[in-house]
C-alpha cells in the first residue's frame, strides 16, 4: 500500500522547515497528514484518531516493513504526532518520520 500527498497545500499544513531535511523517496510509504487544529488524514480523507489507528492495523497486516510519513502543520501539537508514532509502533510499523520542508 502506497499512498503519497502529492499537494500539501490542499490540506492547508505547512510542514516546519529543517535546514538538514532528506528529500528520499516516498516507496511503501503510509502518510498521515495532521492540520494545526489535530484533525487527521489518511489518504486525503478526514479521518477520525480512532480511525487512523484501524487504518495503521490494517496496513502493518499486509506489510509491517511498510513506513509511516506523518505530514504534520508546524502549529501542530506534539500530542497529535505522538498519536501517530504511538499507533504506528503498537501496529507493529517502526519506520516512523516526520515530514520536513
Amino acid at each position: 500500500m502506497t499512498m503519497q500527498f502529492r499537494n500539501v497545500n490542499l490540506l492547508n499544513i505547512t510542514p516546519p522547515k529543517m535546514d538538514a531535511a532528506d528529500a528520499g523517496t516516498i516507496q511503501d510509504t503510509i502518510s498521515i497528514a495532521i492540520d494545526s487544529e489535530g484533525i487527521f488524514f489518511y489518504n486525503n480523507q478526514v479521518v477520525a484518531r480512532e480511525e487512523m489507528e484501524k487504518f495503521l492495523l490494517n496496513a502493518a497486516e499486509e506489510n509491517n516493513q511498510q513506513s509511516v510519513l506523518v505530514l504534520a502543520d508546524e502549529e501542530t501539537a506534539i500530542k497529535h504526532m505522538t498519536a501517530v508514532m504511538d499507533a504506528s509502533r503498537k501496529a507493529g510499523l517502526e519506520k516512523v518520520r516526520l515530514q520536513m520542508r
